[in-house]
C-alpha cells in the first residue's frame, strides 16, 4: 500500500497541473486532472482514522479531496468528501471549510438544470434565499430582476453589434430585431428559463469586424461578464466592455439584479456547463472601483432626499433633501433607466460635487441597510 506521504505528493503534483489548465482556459483538462487528484487525496485520507490523534491531518486531506472534487464538477462526490472529514474531529476551521464547501455545494444543486433542454439563447435564472421556496417567490423580487436582465441583455447587442450607446432618456428601444423573454418556471429554489431570439421575419444583423449577434454568443458573453463581477475581476470586466457608458449601464442593472443576503441569498444564471452563482451583495457594490465610474472626479459626496424629475430630456434630475433647497442633478449617461425607477422615492445618490452640479453616479433607496 502507497503511504499517505506519496499519494498525498502526487495528488498535490497533479493538482499544479490541474490549476496550469485552468489558467491556459482547458477546462476539460483542468476536470481531468482535478478528478485524477481528488482521487489520490482520498486514498491517502481515507488510511487515517477518524481519531482525535489523527487530526488536523486527516481534516486537511479530506478538505483537499473535497476542494479538488469541486474543481472537478463532480458536487456530490465533493458533498461525500465533506460529510466524511466531518466525521472526525477536524479542527474549527477546518469544520468552517467543509460547511463552506457543503453550502457552495448545495447552491450548485440549485444551479444545476435537470431533464430540461435549453433552446440555442436561453439561459436558466434561478433565485434561492428566505423568499425563495417551493416555486413561490413575491412578484416584485422576481420581475425586477428579469427586467433588468433584459436591459443587460439587449444593451450587450448593441455593443456587439459596434453602436454607441443608446440614450435612454429619449426612450429609444435598443433594438427591434431581438426580443428577451421567460418561460418554463420551475419550482425549487425558484427557477425559470429566459432567452434571446431574433423573431423569424427580421434578417440577420451586420455585426461590427469579428463580433457575432448570435443569441447564444449574446448570453454567454453577459453570463461571463456576471461571473467576473461577482468574483471581483473589475480589470478584466473594464478591458473586455469598456470604460464607457456601457459599463454603467451593466454595473447599474446588475446591482438591481445582486442579492441583499437575507431575502436572495443568490441568483443563479446556469446555461449548459456554465454555472454561475451570483452571490455579490448589493451592499458590496460601493467598493467596486472603476476608472469610468470614479475617474479623476474629486469631491465625491452622497445626498438623501426625495427624487422628482426636472428635465429628463437633458439627463437632469431634482432631488429634494430635507434641510436644503432642491438640488439639480445631472445623471451619469448609462444611468438614465435605473434613476427613472425611483421617480417619486426617497433615495440615496451618490456622485461628483461641483457646489452647483451633482453628477451622480449611483443611487439606492433610503431604506436599504448596509449590514445585510
Amino acid at each position: 500500500m502507497r503511504s499517505v506521504r506519496d499519494l498525498h505528493d502526487e495528488a498535490m503534483r497533479i493538482a499544479v497541473d490541474a490549476q496550469r489548465a485552468h489558467d491556459a482556459g482547458n477546462i476539460e483538462l483542468e476536470q481531468e486532472l482535478a478528478t485524477k487528484a481528488g482521487k489520490l487525496e482520498e486514498q491517502a485520507a481515507t488510511q487515517l482514522r477518524a481519531d482525535i490523534s489523527e487530526e488536523p491531518t486527516r481534516a486537511i486531506l479530506f478538505c483537499s479531496a473535497a476542494s479538488l472534487a469541486w474543481q472537478s464538477g463532480d458536487i456530490l462526490w465533493c458533498k461525500r468528501l465533506c460529510y466524511d472529514g466531518l466525521r472526525g474531529f477536524p479542527p474549527p476551521e477546518y469544520e468552517d471549510d467543509f460547511n463552506e464547501l457543503l453550502e457552495r455545494a448545495t447552491i450548485a444543486d440549485h444551479l444545476d438544470i435537470h431533464n430540461i433542454e435549453l433552446c440555442p439563447g436561453e439561459f436558466q435564472l434561478s433565485l434561492t434565499g428566505a423568499v425563495a421556496a417551493a416555486g413561490i417567490i413575491p412578484i416584485a423580487e422576481l420581475t425586477a430582476r428579469i427586467s433588468h436582465l433584459s436591459s443587460i441583455l439587449m444593451q450587450r447587442i448593441r455593443l456587439c453589434l459596434g453602436k454607441p450607446f443608446t440614450d435612454l432618456r429619449k426612450k429609444i428601444s435598443p433594438t427591434d430585431d431581438f426580443i428577451t423573454y421567460a418561460h418554463a418556471f420551475r419550482p425549487g429554489s425558484f427557477a425559470l428559463t429566459m432567452g434571446v431570439t431574433r423573431p423569424a421575419n427580421k434578417q440577420p444583423l451586420i455585426p461590427m469586424q469579428g463580433v457575432d449577434v448570435d443569441p447564444s454568443f449574446v448570453v454567454d458573453n453577459v453570463l461571463y461578464d456576471m461571473e467576473l463581477l461577482s468574483n471581483g475581476s473589475m480589470s478584466t470586466l473594464e478591458e473586455r466592455i469598456g470604460n464607457n457608458p456601457y459599463l454603467v449601464h451593466f454595473l447599474a442593472h446588475a446591482k438591481e439584479i445582486a442579492p441583499d443576503g437575507k431575502r436572495i441569498r443568490m441568483v443563479g444564471l446556469t446555461r449548459n456547463k456554465k454555472r454561475v452563482s451570483f452571490q455579490l451583495l448589493r451592499s458590496e457594490f460601493k467598493d467596486i472601483k472603476s476608472n469610468y465610474l470614479d475617474g479623476s472626479e474629486a469631491n465625491m459626496e452622497t445626498f438623501v432626499g426625495l427624487l422628482t424629475m426636472a428635465d429628463m430630456d437633458k439627463g437632469m434630475l431634482r432631488l429634494t433633501t430635507p434641510n436644503s433647497s432642491p438640488l439639480k442633478i445631472r445623471v451619469k449617461e448609462g444611468l438614465e433607466d435605473i434613476a427613472r425607477n425611483y421617480f417619486g422615492k426617497n433615495v440615496k445618490a451618490t456622485g461628483a460635487f461641483s457646489g452647483t452640479i451633482f453628477v451622480m453616479s449611483s443611487i439606492d433607496p433610503t431604506d436599504e441597510t448596509d449590514n445585510v
